[in-house]
């Protein structure tokens, strides 16, 4: 039952993300998340999770698949999905579309009312040549 509650919320943020939803994106987060993007500073916290993801989406529109290839509970109030993701990113305005390839990790959190949210979030650049199998578009 719970490793398809941690499940869930991947779906979710693959949903929120490619619909632009940065209130929904954000909703699937710790009060106090720390949000850890490769090249960037850290983020802590609701707020400035959804301004900078807000930004993104104001320059993007995401096309993205997260594929779980680990998923498991670690304790009773805390779990962890690693997932492959790829997809691109289309230009709002002018510019190429950017080819994505990374791995994310997602430390969840169970909260007070049952629901699991994501308090830890960080992930990392792949280079093109370890690009996971799939039978998605890409």
């Amino acid at each position: 039952m719970t490793e398809s509650m941690l499940r869930q919320v991947i779906v979710d943020y693959q949903r929120n993300i490619n619909a632009g939803d940065a209130q929904g994106y954000v909703s699937l987060f710790t009060d106090d998340v720390v949000w850890m993007p490769p090249n960037a500073p850290d983020r802590v916290g609701k707020s400035e999770v959804f301004k900078a993801q807000s930004t993104a989406f104001s320059k993007f529109k995401f096309n993205i698949e997260l594929i779980p290839t680990e998923v498991r509970q670690l304790s009773g109030d805390w779990g962890l999905v690693v997932c492959s993701v790829r997809g691109v990113l289309i230009p709002r305005g002018e510019g190429e579309v950017v080819q994505i390839l990374f791995r994310a990790v997602f430390v969840m959190a169970r909260q007070l009312d049952d629901i699991w949210r994501i308090a830890r979030h960080m992930w990392n650049n792949k280079p093109q040549e370890n690009a996971p199998k799939t039978d998605g578009p890409w």
